[in-house]
């Protein structure tokens, strides 16, 4: 997914919800950690656990979207590349790093250990510039310090900064989350967030595994209770929805500004330790310093938009172009992938209409709305299952009731006339002149990469009916431009 005027918002306040989560995370891992060393269990051991869990419940949900015959939770990688990238963010940041990271906090004073891990923010931030081509402007830099500042404050300061076996342990787990986050937003472009999620997740928890197995942590289970895998399930759900959301809010909006944003979860994890264990607060200064520092990051990027994309060359700006194609599938469910096959057909058609963009999207709800905003007119492509028409059956649905469309009208996510009622609510331009056609499935419940024969011979009308289509709708308006000169 490009950065956009129209993602990043949405990316903003994903990363909003990604820092509340990871707040909650800190405070309730300090629990987790603690009852698993009161039975001699080590922390490598309770994040491996953890992690184990975390990653059983993405394979489940990545399981159930494709039951579902949506891609939501599965995007196939197309090319070497993106094996090699997941592979590496399996590696450096699902695995190697927590090494790193629990191993040093045994050998480094707290304070330092939580400064060291918050400069992250700042390691991204280098990267991002030269390798993602993002700009930092002067306020973005201003408050990048604030955040970094009010984590000094927040920890009690640092009365000597010593890079010892731990803090460097530490500072090079680090550095490792800094490059995931710069190979992640890469694979990002073409890969759902569940997908390079899941990917990290179980390719680490994975070599956690072994390193547990080769250092002998699998006896130190035996003296566990039911209450220590109690913490495991809770510790291991909430990480599950840190990543889903963090790499979701990482796909629609600059690296910088998500990773800044994160820097507030420090605030939830003050506020519940005080709220919850009547601990005193920490400085007040460094709590006010991340919150106005996290206020000036979202603010950029939220309530305006275009001062954060001015920071981003133009040749990496996802455009809006009045007109937009999307097909809508999964490529990997035979026919359920039929709107993406169509996508493809009239993106060679369009490729040189700039006027027209055309996109193959795996899911609908909060990514259609994305991608709807700012446009004049759309045309929408899916699949249907009703059980009614003949397989292979085009039809042209109506805009506010599509029974046995596949994702406009998703139980898990938001419908098709919510999302667009949703946008116009919150002030943002949604296209009037929608069109909709449906593919009757003959196979909907199978995985294949091919269509089945009847449904295989529609796609060459419906591709005609969607360029007549928007060939028209473009004709019109260029023949209004002209009137007005």
């Amino acid at each position: 997914m490009a950065l956009s005027r129209r993602t990043m918002p949405s990316g903003i306040g994903l990363a909003l919800i990604a820092a509340l989560i990871s707040g909650v995370a800190v405070y309730a891992n300090g629990y987790g950690v603690s009852s698993w060393k009161s039975a001699g269990t080590s922390a490598a051991t309770y994040t491996t656990a953890k992690n184990l869990m975390a990653a059983s419940i993405l394979l489940l949900l990545v399981w159930l979207a494709n039951r579902r015959r949506s891609s939501e939770g599965f995007t196939r990688p197309s090319r070497p590349g993106q094996w090699l990238g997941l592979a590496t963010v399996g590696i450096i940041g699902g695995s190697l790093p927590f090494l790193l990271f629990f191993e040093g906090l045994t050998r480094a004073s707290s304070g330092q250990a939580a400064f060291i891990h918050k400069t992250l923010v700042i390691w991204v931030a280098l990267l991002a510039v030269p390798l993602l081509r993002e700009r930092l402007g002067l306020i973005q830099l201003g408050a990048i310090g604030l955040l970094v500042a009010g984590q000094y404050f927040l920890v009690g300061g640092i009365s000597h900064v010593a890079l010892d076996t731990g803090e460097m342990m530490i500072l090079a787990a680090t550095l490792l989350w800094a490059v995931e986050v710069i190979i992640a937003k890469r694979l990002l472009t073409d890969l759902s967030p569940l997908t390079v999620g899941t990917t990290r997740m179980c390719l680490g928890v994975a070599i956690l595994i072994g390193y547990a197995i080769a250092t002998g942590a699998p006896g130190e289970l035996a003296a566990l209770g039911l209450h220590h895998w109690w913490w495991v399930v809770a510790t291991g759900a909430i990480l599950t929805l840190y990543v889903a959301t963090w790499f979701s809010a990482l796909a629609r909006a600059s690296a910088v500004d998500v990773t800044a944003v994160l820097v507030g979860g420090a605030v939830i994890t003050a506020l519940l330790r005080s709220g919850l264990q009547s601990a005193p607060l920490p400085s007040a200064v460094g709590l006010g310093l991340i919150v106005l520092g996290a206020i000036i990051a979202v603010t950029l990027t939220w309530w305006a938009p275009r001062r954060t994309l001015a920071r981003v060359p133009e040749a990496e700006l996802e455009t809006a172009s009045p007109y937009v194609i999307v097909g809508l599938g999964n490529e990997i469910a035979s026919d359920d992938g039929v709107g993406i096959h169509v996508a493809r057909a009239l993106e060679t058609r369009f490729q040189d209409r700039p006027e027209v963009e055309v996109v193959a999207l795996p899911w609908a709800g909060f990514a259609l709305l994305d991608v709807l905003r700012g446009r004049q007119g759309a045309a929408l492509v899916d699949c249907l299952t009703t059980g009614i028409y003949a397989p292979g059956s085009v039809v042209r649905l109506d805009t506010t009731d599509f029974p046995g469309s596949v994702r406009l009208n998703s139980f898990h996510d938001i419908s098709y006339p919510i999302a667009i009622d949703l946008g116009r609510n919150l002030g943002w331009e949604m296209p009037d002149d929608v069109a909709i056609w449906g593919v009757e499935a003959a196979v909907p419940e199978e995985f294949g990469e091919t269509l089945s024969p009847e449904v295989a011979e529609s796609v060459t009308e419906v591709v005609q009916e969607v360029a007549s289509f928007i060939d028209a709708r473009v004709a019109s308006s260029a023949e209004l431009v002209g009137a007005s000169r």
